[in-house]
């Protein structure tokens, strides 16, 4: 493992990338820069931005991603996607979810919803938001077949998911779970 600092590490394969930063905080590394740490910038063949719980498999280099970076504002905004639409369903549970994609100011959510939301509902929204973060659930990424996917979403009722899964080249998909929600 390579780390932004040019130090390198010699870990096994499946350690998450959580534990790989704070091994690299113990060697000498900076301890703040891994507390402070929202995710990690994994570098193989691609970048890619992961959760502090993905397993790396193989060398690459490994960066910690704070909340005031680009990468972390991103990761910020899609979370918060995450917890918006948590918080819709957990108020308007006959209300079909999409997607809640980071734009460059911020993140929106497409829902499905007959009556629309009115300024009431969205104050609403908004506090269970709040009352979510507080629970401190925490979330966990899980890689099924695009199948099992797809029946999954298809049970519950979420036929724009199952669309949206349908569309997505490759297997597996990755699902992320936060206490009883599940979103792409």
């Amino acid at each position: 493992m390579t780390f932004e600092d040019g130090a390198t590490l010699r870990l096994p394969a499946g350690i998450s990338a959580g534990d790989a930063l704070r091994a690299r905080a113990e060697s000498g590394g900076s301890r703040k820069q891994v507390k402070r740490a929202i995710a990690a910038r994994v570098e193989a063949d691609a970048a890619a931005v992961v959760d502090l719980s993905r397993a790396l498999v193989r060398d690459c280099r490994l960066a910690a991603v704070a909340p005031e970076s680009a990468d972390g504002l991103e990761v910020i905004r899609h979370s918060s996607a995450h917890v918006m639409a948590q918080a819709v369903k957990r108020l308007f549970p006959e209300t079909g979810i999409t997607i809640g994609p980071v734009i460059e100011h911020g993140f929106y959510y497409d829902f499905k919803r007959p009556a629309g939301f009115t300024p009431e509902d969205l104050v609403q929204i908004e506090e269970t938001m709040r009352a979510i973060v507080k629970e401190d659930l925490p979330v966990r990424r899980e890689e099924v077949a695009k199948a099992e996917a797809i029946r999954r979403f298809a049970a519950m009722g979420e036929h724009y998911k199952v669309e949206i899964i349908e569309g997505i080249p490759g297997d597996p998909v990755s699902l992320y779970h936060q206490g009883e929600f599940v979103d792409l």
